[in-house]
């Protein structure tokens, strides 16, 4: 694991830096083949709205820019009122209750071998960090990443 100092931070602090974990080749591979079904299978429930833009293909934020200019503009032109609220809500995507997760995928008629391979893929996780010529030792990770 690395980490880059943020930018216009403190470098004494440790919530200054941004950590960077880095994945084998081999589990790259691994996440995208059932991020595919996985994907595929959201869009045939109809699990997310087209507006959701976060974490899809063909969803960039270059994207959700444009079309609410779009929409902002049509608004205007039609003599409407035109209100947005933009929230930066710091951290939310950080870390997710594995549990959660996988009750809530059940829930929503997951098919089971994703919700296994999911399981199989956050539960258990282990991490090791170094700073400068320190390591620290493995630990067992308590949340996924968003």
């Amino acid at each position: 694991m690395f980490s880059f100092l943020k930018p216009g931070k403190d470098p004494a602090l440790p919530s200054s830096y941004q950590p960077i974990s880095l994945l084998h080749t081999t589990g790259k591979l691994f996440e995208s083949i059932p991020l595919v079904r996985f994907l595929c299978e959201v869009d045939g429930f109809g699990l997310l709205r087209n507006e959701q833009f976060g974490f899809r293909p063909k969803h960039c934020t270059t994207l959700l820019s444009t079309c609410l200019v779009e929409r902002v503009s049509r608004k205007l032109g039609e003599k409407k009122l035109t209100g947005a609220v933009f929230l930066d809500v710091v951290k939310a995507c950080d870390t997710v209750w594995v549990d959660s997760l996988l009750y809530k995928l059940t829930v929503l008629n997951i098919p089971s071998f994703l919700v296994k391979i999911i399981s199989s893929y956050v539960n258990s996780r282990t991490f090791e960090a170094s700073y400068s010529t320190a390591t620290f030792t493995c630990s067992r990770m308590r949340a996924a990443v968003a």
